[in-house]
């Protein structure tokens, strides 16, 4: 049961990405300042960055979700799209440790950035892995 589960996550953390990517290429100072994400925290926008990472964004969501469809055929393509969470959620909690973003935002980040991004983590390691893509239909 808990297979299946993470496979749509994967998925569903892939769509989100797109959507979100898609907002910050079409409107790059209108997604800074309206995703309730605290990202005026991190200071003034730049629009051209923020295009930079809504195409980020878009390609490794369509990674993520086009990996989850194959998983034990597109691992390469799996473990990209983890180092991208993983360092997205360590950065985060780098700036939030050394002051740069406040506290809040171990809440604010909580479920788009850092569970997400610890979620994959768990994956990178063979052993969860191969628990993950063992035998058997996993959607």
């Amino acid at each position: 049961m808990l297979k299946p589960i993470l496979i749509w996550f994967f998925r569903i953390v892939g769509v989100v990405m797109v959507a979100n990517g898609l907002w910050m290429l079409a409107d790059a100072l209108h997604w800074f300042y309206n995703i309730p994400a605290g990202v005026t925290d991190s200071g003034h926008p730049n629009g051209h960055f923020i295009r930079d990472v809504g195409l980020v964004y878009v390609i490794f969501g369509v990674a993520s979700t086009w990996s989850s469809f194959a998983l034990v055929e597109r691992r390469p393509v799996f473990l990209c799209v983890a180092a991208f969470m993983i360092g997205h959620a360590v950065a985060h909690v780098a700036e939030i440790l050394v002051g740069t973003l406040p506290p809040s935002h171990w809440l604010l980040d909580l479920p788009a950035v850092l569970a997400p991004g610890a979620l994959f983590a768990v994956f990178v390691y063979p052993r969860a892995w191969r628990w993950l893509v063992r035998e058997g239909r996993i959607v």
